[in-house]
């Protein structure tokens, strides 16, 4: 083999293993792996409480918010697609505190002989969420990247509502799904552990909390639902395996 063909092979040889080495590091990212941890924070929970009455000309609508502490769990896969995206799948579970004020609504009633219109009261209390999310998002350097996410959740919230003449009710635990997007940061403090604020906007689903009812002389028919968005923002701490 002469000089150049040497020269030639070489430079084939070289280049063809430098693409080797490159497929290799986009086949096998570093950052692959699963990763699990706990979050801290707090959620704002706003909501509209509708009551129908057939007696009345139009429904009667209140506005109610609850803010409390929030903390949970949760266990996720990271995987990067090249050097600078990835997607990450994640299932999380959440205890919620906080209960909201107790919020007048207007019942009335008709008879043959008078109509009066009185006063409930309504309160609602978050309590727990589970579900699973999948984002995505891209590294601005080996420590620090940016992640959009969308997630499908159970959320949990006990009510309790006061009908004319008659003691408070405790509603039954209800759960509905929800759609949950979110964006966030992950900061890598050592290659194993990671800490990253993260804001959920839940966008709650209605939720009967008295379906329609109806008196047996057919008088006094009503109904309440509630419906509820939420804004959550978590610190989550991070333990990586991969």
């Amino acid at each position: 083999m002469g000089f150049c063909q040497r020269k030639v092979f070489n430079v084939i040889t070289r280049n063809v293993l430098l693409l080797s080495v490159a497929a290799a590091m986009l086949a096998t990212p570093a950052s692959a792996g699963f990763y699990l941890g706990a979050q801290a924070g707090g959620a704002l929970m706003r909501g509209d409480i509708n009551y129908t009455d057939k007696n009345l000309q139009q429904d009667t609508m209140g506005h109610t918010r609850a803010m409390g502490a929030a903390f949970g769990a949760h266990l996720g896969y990271l995987y990067q697609l090249n050097s600078r995206m990835f997607v990450l799948g994640e299932g999380y579970f959440i205890k919620e505190s906080g209960k909201s004020k107790s919020n007048d609504l207007t019942f009335q009633t008709t008879t043959s002989a008078s109509s009066a219109t009185t006063k409930g009261a309504f309160t609602v209390q978050p309590k727990s969420n589970y579900g699973a999310a999948l984002g995505f998002g891209a590294f601005m350097n080996p420590k620090f990247n940016l992640y959009a996410k969308v997630g499908f959740e159970s959320k949990g919230l006990t009510t309790t509502y006061t009908l004319p003449n008659a003691s408070p009710a405790n509603g039954t635990k209800k759960s509905a799904w929800s759609i949950s997007p979110g964006a966030g940061c992950m900061y890598k403090i050592t290659d194993s552990i990671a800490i990253n604020p993260e804001y959920t906007y839940v966008v709650g689903k209605k939720y009967k909390v008295l379906p329609q009812t109806t008196n047996a002389d057919g008088t006094y028919s009503k109904s309440i639902n509630f419906t509820p968005t939420e804004h959550r923002l978590m610190l989550k701490l991070n333990y990586m395996f991969g």
